[in-house]
């Protein structure tokens, strides 16, 4: 019998693990192990919100990226020496490169792990792991506008999906994928039109140079706007 073995986070970010056979990277598999984890995921998040879910769009973080995320294959992996994976992303966010944020499901020895997490998808179209070692053999996330993250992230939430600290502004109303020239939502969580908006810590990313952990920059870095990405399926 399989057991799962959940760990809640301050930030209520399950970690959620469990004995199964190999699984190759990128396979149906792959992504049906992954989205059935993030199920538990949601799971718990709503068993622990005292209430929370029923004034809000989604059943937390996981629910939104199981209704509204996108499947991913990440073959490349360029770890850059950020604390946390959605720190890297956010770093590559302001210097052009799309964000994406959701779970991703990380083999470890004989057993899998899932986790909130972020990568990015490259100027050129290529999803690429900018924190881990190695990709993981899953990914399912949704696409995010570098403000909205650098708001989560400097009002001291670890991510923008789980920005616990604002009110989960995210999961207020329902998730749009963004383009270069509308945002998601605004302050009050209302859809809006107009241009990326700018932050403090966007700009301070921008003059900061980007730190690999290792040598070279295969990937060119482009100071052009996110772009929507359309690989992966939903």
């Amino acid at each position: 019998m399989r057991t799962l073995a959940v760990e809640s986070s301050p930030a209520q970010a399950a970690v959620v693990t469990h004995a199964t056979l190999p699984i190759i990277a990128g396979s149906e598999v792959a992504e049906a192990k992954l989205r059935a984890l993030v199920a538990a995921e949601r799971d718990t998040w709503l068993a622990g919100s005292r209430g929370l879910a029923a004034r809000l769009a989604y059943r937390g973080p996981a629910d939104l990226v199981l209704r509204e995320g996108r499947s991913y294959a990440v073959g490349s992996s360029l770890p850059l020496a950020e604390r946390t994976a959605f720190a890297a992303a956010l770093h590559l966010a302001a210097h052009g490169w799309s964000y994406l944020e959701g779970f991703a499901l990380f083999r470890a020895g004989s057993r899998y792990r899932t986790r909130l997490h972020a990568w990015v998808v490259s100027p050129a179209g290529e999803p690429v792991e900018v924190h881990a070692a190695a990709p993981a053999v899953a990914y399912l996330g949704v696409q995010l506008p570098p403000w909205r993250v650098a708001l989560a992230l400097a009002g001291g939430s670890v991510s923008a999906l789980d920005d616990y600290t604002r009110g989960w502004p995210l999961l207020t109303w329902p998730y749009a994928w963004p383009t270069p020239d509308q945002a998601t939502e605004g302050d009050d969580g209302h859809a809006q039109r107009g241009p990326w908006r700018d932050t403090e810590l966007l700009a301070d990313l921008r003059r900061r140079p980007v730190v690999w952990t290792k040598a070279g920059r295969p990937l060119s870095l482009l100071a052009a706007p996110p772009t929507r990405t359309t690989k992966g399926n939903r």
